[in-house]
C-alpha cells in the first residue's frame, strides 16, 4: 500500500481504532444469551447424533457377548461371560474359540463403528458452519 505523506500515520490510528472496536464487540456478541442459546442448540444436535451411533453399537455389542466401553475419547470392547467383562487372566482361560468368537465379535463391531461414525466430519463441518450463521 503507498500512501500521500502523512496519510500512514493517519491510516495506521484508524486501523487500531477499528481493531479496538472489534475487541470490544466480539466478546460481548459471543456472551449474548440469545447466540448461547442457539450455541446450546447446535452443539446438542451435533452430541444427539453422536451418541445415538455409539448406543447402536453398544446395543449391538450386548447382544454378541462384547462388552463396550467409552470414555470421552475412546471407545473399547472386552469379552463377556454371563454378562460380566472378564479379566485378561479369564480371557486367557477361554478356549481358542471362544477367544476367536470374541475376536469375530470386535471386528464386526469396529466395523460398525467406522460405519457409524463415518459422517462425523461432515457432522463437525455442518456442526462449525451452523456455529458460523447463528
Amino acid at each position: 500500500m503507498e500512501f500521500a505523506p502523512g496519510q500512514a500515520s493517519e491510516f495506521e490510528k484508524e486501523i487500531r481504532a477499528l481493531i479496538d472496536g472489534l475487541m470490544a464487540t466480539f466478546p460481548a456478541a459471543f456472551e449474548n444469551p440469545s447466540y448461547q442459546q442457539q450455541k446450546s442448540v447446535i452443539d446438542r444436535a451435533f452430541n444427539d447424533q453422536y451418541e445415538a451411533a455409539i448406543n447402536k453399537v453398544e446395543r449391538v455389542s450386548g447382544k454378541i457377548g462384547v462388552a463396550m466401553f467409552r470414555d470421552a475419547s475412546s471407545v473399547s470392547f472386552a469379552p463377556m461371560k454371563e454378562g460380566k467383562a472378564l479379566e485378561e487372566n479369564e480371557f486367557a482361560s477361554l478356549t481358542d474359540d471362544e477367544r476367536d468368537a470374541f475376536q469375530e465379535g470386535v471386528s464386526t463391531l469396529e466395523g460398525l463403528l467406522n460405519e457409524e461414525l463415518l459422517g462425523l466430519p461432515q457432522w463437525k463441518r455442518a456442526t462449525y458452519e451452523a456455529h458460523s450463521s447463528a
